[in-house]
């Protein structure tokens, strides 16, 4: 079961690394609201991703 965790745990933080590159180019080259919302998106994924680890050990 901590397996699953630990992977689960590297999922979400490259899931939020991926949708904050996204906000960051959203952010630039359309509007600087869009980008807001998914580096919002970005900091709950590392958050759960945090989270995760930290009810592992």
């Amino acid at each position: 079961m901590e397996e699953n965790r630990t992977k689960a745990s590297a999922l979400l933080t490259c899931a939020g690394t991926l949708l904050l590159i996204a906000g960051v180019l959203m952010g630039i080259s359309v509007r600087i609201a869009y980008g807001g919302m998914l580096w919002a998106g970005a900091s709950t994924m590392f958050f759960a991703a945090y989270n995760m680890k930290k009810e592992g050990n």
